[in-house]
């Protein structure tokens, strides 16, 4: 069984240091289960060449609109960084997920995990988790949308046979977990929810505070993954260490970051390196 991670990432990621995080912690893992590959996928910068009208809409009543100013250009991807032709905008993460998604069909994956650059997953337990017993599964999302669908950051599972429903079709919203999600249900599929899929308390925006997680994977409970910011603005990738250390018990990491708040700002870095 071939199985795909797909990272919608960008530019500034590869080159702040955000995916470099994630293979430090838990992308070390993926070695030990074959079948298993994962990729960051960034856009080159081509136009869409599509009707963005109705993308453009939603955006404009979202906080998102005002990201993606002077994005940096990733001219050399590393052999895990997959680069799409589209703008690399968050506001074009809709089209990110169909291209990575394509990306996954045409490579023969059978199934595929999405998730965000800034989404912490214990690989252990997601390749336990019973996800080949579902067309699509994942963390519910019930807002304001007329469907229900599965939450992006906290990470969702696609089989390949549900994937030809809408690769081809024009995406017409910027959230891409909404747009797929959307599309399944008016086909009759039906997305499978799993709490195990978790919301941090970081998470203020997209889920409402009944529906949080107020932890991170570890011993002490059965989470798969935990989104570690509410948006890209927010997101520092100490985040992602400090959510390392408590999966796997360092206590000498999390010593020196307990006293510290998610603040999202520079002291993660002096506390990571003991200053």
């Amino acid at each position: 069984m071939k199985i795909a991670m797909m990272f919608i990432s960008c530019a500034k990621y590869a080159l702040d240091g955000t995916h470099q995080a994630m293979r430090d912690t838990y992308l070390k893992d993926v070695s030990k289960f074959p079948g298993l590959e994962y990729k960051f996928v960034i856009g080159d910068g081509t136009p869409t060449g599509e009707d963005e009208s109705e993308m453009q809409s939603a955006l404009k009543d979202s906080r998102h609109s005002v990201l993606d100013n002077n994005r940096p250009v990733v001219s050399s991807p590393q052999g895990d960084e997959l680069l799409v032709h589209v703008p690399d905008d968050y506001a074009y993460s809709g089209w990110k997920d169909r291209e990575s998604l394509r990306w996954s069909y045409t490579n023969g994956y059978d199934y595929t995990f999405m998730a965000a650059c800034d989404t912490y997953v214990d690989i252990q337990r997601l390749r336990d988790s019973g996800f080949e017993k579902h067309p699509y599964s994942g963390r519910l999302h019930k807002g304001s949308a007329p469907e229900t669908f599965a939450i992006g950051g906290a990470g969702y599972w696609l089989n390949r046979d549900v994937l030809p429903l809408f690769i081809y079709k024009p995406v017409t919203h910027w959230a891409g977990d909404y747009w797929l999600g959307r599309i399944l249900s008016q086909q009759g599929v039906v997305v499978h929810g799993d709490r195990r899929y978790g919301q941090t308390p970081q998470q203020n925006y997209c889920v409402a505070s009944e529906h949080r997680d107020p932890v991170y994977p570890s011993k002490d409970n059965a989470q798969i993954t935990a989104h570690l910011s509410e948006a890209p603005a927010t997101y520092n990738r100490m985040l992602m260490y400090y959510a390392h250390a408590v999966r796997t018990e360092d206590r000498a990491a999390i010593d020196r970051m307990r006293e510290v708040k998610h603040d999202h700002d520079s002291v993660w870095i002096r506390a990571l390196s003991g200053g």
